[in-house]
């Protein structure tokens, strides 16, 4: 699964994009989803979904790849993160 969000920001006329991909982790029950770009609030959701899609794959352990984000706010990140903990431990 991959989903990209451009976001345009007409005060800076330039495009931010954020772009998530979910594959398979690379040891057994594993499965990794990794994000580039931007996140902040608007593009939030976009991760949380992800997050999610990741969680209902049956796979036993998630691992988030940030090392690919080049802004990200702590608030903007924390929700989507805080979703998916809230899901795990349901």
């Amino acid at each position: 699964m991959a989903a990209i969000m451009y976001q345009d920001r007409s005060d800076t006329l330039e495009a931010v994009a954020l772009e998530v991909d979910v594959t398979p982790g690379p040891q057994p029950g594993t499965v990794t989803v990794r994000e580039s770009g931007e996140i902040d609030f608007d593009n939030a959701a976009t991760l949380r979904t992800a997050l999610l899609a990741a969680l209902v794959s049956d796979r036993g352990t998630l691992l988030v790849d940030m090392s690919r984000v080049t802004f990200s706010p702590a608030a903007a990140c924390a929700s989507p993160l805080l979703t998916a903990t809230r899901v795990l431990l349901t």
